[in-house]
């Protein structure tokens, strides 16, 4: 009898001490994932899964860390066994979607059931009329968000912020320039947050906290995507824009060029054109912007704000 309460006991400090690993594993996965460190965060889901623990969560998050590594396959492999663990999330089903249209090759123009998935918000304007509407996203920054606005001011042209609430209140003289320039302000959250990874509550506040700064009716979530929940509560507060061309200005997988050559090529009637005042996305901004401005203005569109 006692042979076998020892036995019991030390199961239960080899469970208990696997439980624990593995829940120091899950948050040393989502804070690499919350830092960027995509490989890091996948080693941490991958041991939790090689100690035989199984869940959707576990799942998703491995498709998501895979995703932003672009190993498109291994995410799809992960969202789809997430998929069956939890077949009514509609979070995995949203992302299987967004991954499998990553898969192919349409991030500068979004793809029309992209479109559906938030249907009140703005992705393009009228397509009748031969004008653009010019978006930056993360600012403001110094010396970079200034240069955008001098730039915009030399052509006459007007154009909408989508400003992080932090910044704005570590750098009020570079958002005060935007004001006085006459330009048109967004939210784009205080931190910003990336909504899959936050709670509804947690996100919205964050939300109401750059509002604090930015006083504005529009809004623009960080990289364009959200829980369904944010984006049913936060859609009957603000108008949602999202975008008919993102250029990529902040990749480092691209050349100014590049970012010159999706102006381009995807440029339409009622387009609403991304870019970026940011500090990533600054050598490809300078390049980019001035020439497509140009390019812009021979082919005959004028530039337009919201309304």
């Amino acid at each position: 009898m006692k042979k076998s309460l020892l036995i019991l006991f030390l199961l239960s400090l080899v469970f208990s001490s696997s439980a624990q690993n593995n829940e120091s594993l899950w948050d040393e996965g989502n804070k690499a994932y919350a830092e960027g460190r995509y490989a890091e965060a996948t080693a941490a889901y991958d041991s939790i899964l090689r100690s035989g623990k199984q869940s959707a969560m576990l799942y998703y998050n491995l498709g998501n860390s895979y995703f932003k590594q672009g190993k498109i396959g291994l995410a799809l492999v992960n969202l789809y066994r997430a998929e069956r663990l939890a077949p009514d999330n509609e979070d995995i089903k949203y992302n299987i979607k967004i991954v499998s249209t990553y898969a192919q090759d349409k991030i500068e123009q979004v793809p029309e059931f992209f479109r559906n998935l938030y249907p009140k918000a703005l992705w393009r304007m009228n397509p009748d009329e031969k004008a653009v509407y010019l978006t930056f996203d993360d600012g403001p920054i110094p010396v970079i968000t200034p240069w955008v606005v001098e730039l915009l001011e030399r052509n006459n042209i007007k154009a909408t912020f989508f400003m992080v609430g932090d910044n704005v209140h570590k750098f009020p003289q570079e958002y005060m320039q935007v004001v006085e320039g006459g330009h048109r302000l967004g939210n784009h959250t205080f931190n910003p947050l990336k909504g899959f990874l936050t709670s509804t509550k947690k996100y919205i506040e964050n939300v109401d906290q750059a509002d604090a700064f930015i006083h504005s009716n529009l809004f623009r979530p960080p990289h364009g995507v959200l829980r369904r929940q944010q984006y049913n509560e936060l859609s009957e507060r603000y108008q949602f824009v999202m975008w008919d061309l993102v250029t990529r200005d902040y990749s480092y997988r691209m050349k100014g060029e590049d970012v010159l050559a999706n102006v381009k090529r995807y440029t339409r009637n009622g387009s609403i054109i991304t870019f970026h005042d940011s500090l990533r996305a600054e050598k490809n901004l300078k390049y980019a912007l001035p020439r497509a401005i140009e390019w812009l203005l021979e082919q005959g569109y004028s530039f337009k704000t919201f309304e």
